[in-house]
């Protein structure tokens, strides 16, 4: 089996029998093998996306192997956040360099770069160990390079088939330190990074102790979701589970980790699709607990306090002012996650001002259009709730 990456979409990899690959020579002869091939991609959501695709391989085939992968993998992998020269000064050093190679200025932006030295220098990216992977990969393209493989494997164009691609694609533990290395140069408001920084941050508020709650943030139409069963002060970026909002798996954990997705995933992928939110939260925290216990009936009622104005209103769209009354639903706990979401929706469509849903002695659920404000409103209910524990403990 070959470890591969797609065009026009470097973070997704996967690992592909050699009968699953064949050879490119360009986009017409794909078509010319595969007659059906433009008639499904014309009723796919993908075509826009295949046909960038195909043109990086073109533009990438018109060169020398040895300057292909390092084209595709600085590009992709290390360039994106680093400060780099002007294009026309980068331009004019490839134009020195290789004196052979001309690329269209509408491919510039898909092979900017030739000369891994321009992009290593602020890396953290380790250039013996970049040397030594670019070595590796040429070694393994090299003795597959006469790989073909028969038309009839519709399967191998990227994309078309999801659910085929992504049966293996658990990471194994010679990749751990490259998803990490890509990781390092992300966006600090990217899911790998929030998710690991908001669970610390539940952890020291009380709200997710001894391995409990969770968050999920949905992210370009892809949905991240922390694991089951782990020390969310210690979560680290490569912990979390990527799913497409059918439920299937994009990107796990590394196979060696044994981590689990989060037992929550049913409620949140609710909540994505019963109230389009941008990101879910599920806490358990001890003063909704007492409150709970506090209060039998089977909803919440919060008035008069001025936090309430952090808190949105679903059916408004607006916060609440703070002389309004917030009512939360509370539904009865059960033994696993999964078999709340009938009760869950029953509350969502009887309540269609609630951001949130209380689960009695458990703990809650609350959403947000982002993260921001999922948080935000995570505190504010956590702030109310512990005044009405005071009130009722002494009969205000």
């Amino acid at each position: 089996m070959l470890h591969i990456y797609y065009f026009n979409d470097a973070y997704k990899r996967n690992w592909l029998r050699l009968k699953q690959i064949f050879h490119f020579s360009g986009k017409n002869d794909i078509l010319a093998g595969n007659p059906k091939l433009m008639k499904q991609l014309s009723r796919s959501k993908l075509k826009v996306k295949w046909s960038r695709a195909v043109q990086e391989a073109e533009c990438l085939l018109s060169i020398k192997k040895n300057e292909r992968l390092t084209a595709f993998f600085d590009t992709k992998f290390i360039s994106s956040n680093h400060d780099m020269k002007s294009e026309n000064n980068i331009q004019t050093e490839r134009s020195s360099t290789h004196p052979q190679t001309s690329f269209t200025p509408k491919y510039m932006n898909i092979i900017p770069k030739l000369q891994p030295k321009l992009e290593l220098e602020n890396s953290n990216y380790d250039s013996a160990t970049y040397q030594e992977n670019l070595t590796n990969i040429t070694e393994r393209s090299s003795t597959h390079s006469q790989a073909s493989f028969s038309p009839k494997c519709k399967n191998i164009i990227p994309k078309l088939k999801p659910k085929l691609e992504l049966e293996n694609s658990y990471y194994d533990s010679a990749t751990c330190q490259e998803n990490l290395t890509k990781i390092s140069i992300l966006q600090k408001d990217h899911p790998r990074i929030l998710i690991p920084e908001l669970c610390k941050l539940f952890f020291t508020n009380g709200w997710v102790t001894g391995t409990g709650g969770g968050i999920s943030i949905k992210y370009n139409n892809q949905i991240f979701i922390a694991p089951s069963g782990v020390q969310k002060e210690r979560m680290e970026p490569d912990d979390i589970f990527v799913q497409d909002m059918n439920g299937a798996d994009i990107e796990v954990p590394p196979y060696e980790k044994n981590l689990s997705k989060s037992q929550c995933t049913p409620i949140f992928m609710c909540s994505y699709i019963e109230r389009n939110a941008g990101a879910v939260i599920h806490i358990h925290s001890p003063e909704l607990v007492k409150l709970c216990l506090l209060n039998p009936e089977n909803e919440l009622r919060i008035s008069g306090l001025e936090m309430i104005k952090g808190i949105y209103n679903e059916e408004k769209g607006r916060f609440y002012d703070n002389d309004e009354e917030v009512i939360i639903p509370i539904i009865e706990n059960s033994k696993y996650e999964r078999d709340l979401v009938d009760t869950f929706q029953l509350a969502l469509m009887k309540y269609p001002s609630t951001s949130a849903v209380v689960v009695r002695n458990h703990g809650m659920y609350v959403w947000g259009s982002d993260w921001k404000s999922a948080k935000t409103q995570c505190e504010c209910y956590e702030y109310v709730f512990n005044i009405m524990v005071f009130k009722k403990i002494n009969n205000l």
